[in-house]
């Protein structure tokens, strides 16, 4: 669901973006409170609206401008909050990675999942030997964000 603010004539105008179980959309930090083009969030293909009894919840990739949506699915596993994490270099929005923990329930265990941000394929995986719980509200920081320059090449 999005919200458009008419400042005109005070209204507030709701507006569905997608009729799926969704939860934690995310988008590229750097473009919070400016236009975007692209979600990010984990979806249900069951749509009991029950979420936290679901077995098998993937990840999502919504385009607003072309209503399109992208997903990523595997069998009897969990995913968790995804965390958009854009190419030093990007050109595009949506140039960069995905990350997000897995759960599987057959083994037990988890790994962090690595998803290509323009196509949403697999690109990555690296499987742990126990389980991380689920959580959400993950984040990815660079390293220069809490380290100013100058402090960091004292540390070196």
């Amino acid at each position: 669901m999005r919200y458009h603010l008419s400042l005109n004539n005070h209204e507030i105008l709701p507006e569905i973006l997608l009729e799926k179980n969704v939860e934690f959309p995310r988008l590229d930090d750097k473009l919070d409170g400016k236009y975007y083009q692209y979600l990010y969030m984990t979806i249900s293909e069951d749509s009991t609206n029950n979420f936290l009894k679901e077995k098998k919840t993937g990840l999502g990739k919504f385009d607003l401008v072309t209503k399109q949506l992208k997903t990523w699915f595997q069998n009897d596993c969990t995913a968790v909050e995804p965390i958009f994490i854009s190419s030093p270099t990007s050109k595009d929005e949506d140039e960069g990675v995905i990350l997000t923990v897995i759960y599987e329930e057959v083994n037990k265990r988890s790994y962090l999942l690595a998803l290509d941000g323009q196509s949403f394929f697999e690109i990555a995986r690296a499987e742990l030997p126990w389980h991380i719980p689920g959580s959400f509200h993950g984040q990815y920081f660079y390293e220069n964000v809490f380290y100013p320059l100058e402090l960091k090449k004292e540390l070196l």
